[in-house]
């Protein structure tokens, strides 16, 4: 009010006629224009505040694993899912949680490993000082958006295994893996109702179902399918790798919705990558059970040579697609 009517005492001081009238008109109305702006903008973050953002699953999510929050910073489109890897006792997730939570601009996806942590401790209760502290701080701070969880994933252990590349992958550990998902997964639907588990084998097949801790546990199966530069049988795409090594018709036994939780392909030549990009979401497009995909966006050796946020050309392709689903 106060700069409106020195305004006006400026029109007058500029002549009192027809063009300090304009001036006040003119002022008056940019600042009302700004005034509107600003309650605009503020309506908008009131609406935000009850707002809560489910997880999706009638559609096709597109998502990347990130190292640190302010990666998210340097994309063009926020993805859908954000995914990061949380040790057990670790606190990699404060940041990552409080900016997912914060902004509900996408649905983070923690992979949970308990390292060097015995199933049947946590099974049996040993954990749960610990284990109540996590749940409620994502039934807390992410109060107003779902959680994915992917939990000790690739646990299964194979007749011609020597050793796992997990401390939780051991032979003879089916039923203590189920009790301490059970475990966990009762104490998150109290304290975390929000949280979403998925289960994610390495592959699907007879060695994993007695893994498998029953469909009052599970939201989501899940597979890891990282294809490398020196695979035993190299695929062109998508499809094939997917149909042949990760057993899809196994998964979908289990009547639940899919989401590749780690997806990737190296290859020394950019054309072959560039097509295996695409093959991937013009496979996720024609797939119904699957409802997500998670690139897995690491370099972790000369095999193994994921990455694509460095190359503009894969990106857009990881744009394109994440574009695409959301109209």
């Amino acid at each position: 009010m106060r700069r409106k009517i020195y305004t006006f005492i400026l029109a007058i001081v500029l002549g009192g006629g027809v063009i300090g009238f304009f001036y006040y008109v003119f002022n008056l109305g940019s600042i009302n224009e700004k005034n509107l702006a600003k309650d605009d903008l503020n309506s908008e973050s009131s609406s935000s505040i009850n707002r809560y953002l489910s997880f999706d699953d009638s559609k096709n999510n597109v998502g990347i694993y990130m190292n640190d929050p302010k990666d998210i910073e340097s994309l063009s489109i926020i993805p859908d899912i954000i995914g990061w890897y949380e040790t057990w006792f670790g606190d990699e997730s404060t940041d990552k949680i409080k900016m997912a939570c914060d902004d509900l601009a996408y649905t983070p996806f923690i992979t949970w490993q308990p390292s060097m942590v015995s199933l049947n401790d946590i099974a049996n209760g040993k954990y749960d000082d610990y284990v109540t502290s996590f749940f409620s701080r994502l039934g807390s701070e992410c109060a107003q958006t779902d959680v994915l969880l992917r939990f000790a994933h690739e646990m299964e252990w194979r007749p011609w295994y020597t050793e796992g590349w997990y401390t939780w992958q051991i032979a003879n550990s089916e039923e203590s893996y189920k009790n301490a998902w059970i475990h966990l997964n009762t104490i998150s639907k109290e304290l975390a109702p929000n949280v979403k588990w998925i289960w994610s084998p390495n592959r699907a097949d007879q060695y994993t179902t007695a893994y498998y801790p029953g469909d009052g546990y599970v939201d989501y199966v899940s597979l890891s399918l990282n294809h490398e530069t020196d695979h035993p049988y190299t695929y062109s795409d998508f499809g094939a790798f997917y149909e042949n090594e990760g057993q899809k018709t196994y998964l979908e036994k289990y009547n639940k919705k899919i989401i590749i939780s780690e997806i990737a392909y190296s290859s020394n030549n950019a054309t072959t990558k560039a097509n295996y990009l695409d093959s991937i979401f013009s496979y996720l497009e024609n797939d119904p059970n699957i409802v997500g995909v998670v690139y897995f966006d690491f370099n972790i050796a000369d095999n193994k040579q994921f990455k694509i946020t460095d190359n503009p050309a894969y990106m857009q392709i990881f744009y394109n697609a994440i574009d695409k689903y959301r109209k």
